[in-house]
This record gives structure tokens, sequence and C-alpha cells, in this order.
């Protein structure tokens, strides 16, 4: 729990649990084994859901050294959830996202 922002905190952990909430309808779609065009053999190894807010702004100084940070206010404030599916080649990680997924064929 999060004391210091109470309701707040509990609103925002709300929102972000509710794609958790759809991922089971999503794995029973996923190959957790599948084979690239290629004919590599990928395993799948973790689902990550992002969820992302951008709450200020930076802007260079002259000459780059040094930049200026203004937070943004809540009108301008943008969110934004990221689904990605890391799997495993046998030699390296491989993030693919949905549509890249759905384009495999299973092993």
């Amino acid at each position: 729990m999060c004391p210091r922002l109470g309701r707040r905190c509990t609103q925002f952990r709300r929102r972000t649990a509710r794609p958790i909430e759809k991922l089971g309808q999503w794995l029973a779609r996923v190959p957790f084994r599948a084979m690239t065009p290629d004919g590599d053999k990928l395993a799948l190894l973790r689902v990550e859901i992002d969820s992302i807010a951008d709450v200020g702004a930076i802007t260079p100084h002259l000459g780059g050294d040094t930049f200026r940070y203004d937070p943004l206010p809540a009108a301008m404030v943008s969110r934004r959830r990221r689904l990605r599916f890391i799997y495993f080649d046998g030699a390296r990680l491989c993030p693919l996202s949905l549509a890249e997924i759905m384009a495999l064929a299973p092993d």
C-alpha cells in the first residue's frame, strides 16, 4: 500500500491491473513455442506489460551541455501501455510484439 498517496495510489494500482486480468485471454492465443520464418525455434520466457506516463519535458540549452526541465500540466500528461513478449532462440532474447507473434508458426 502507499500510505502517503492513499487514494491516488489505489486508483493507479487498479488502472494498471486491468491489462493483467485480460492477460489469460491473450496467452491462450500466444504460442509458448514457435518457429520463425528462418527456421529458428523460439521459447516464450516472459510477458511484459508496461504502463508509461510522460510527466515532464526537457529542452536542451545552447551548446547541449545542460537542459531545462518543465513538469507537464495534467492535461498534457500522456499515458500509454505496451505489451511485449520475450522469447529465447537458444542464443539471445528476442522481444516481440503481439502482431509479430501472430505471424509466427507454432512449433
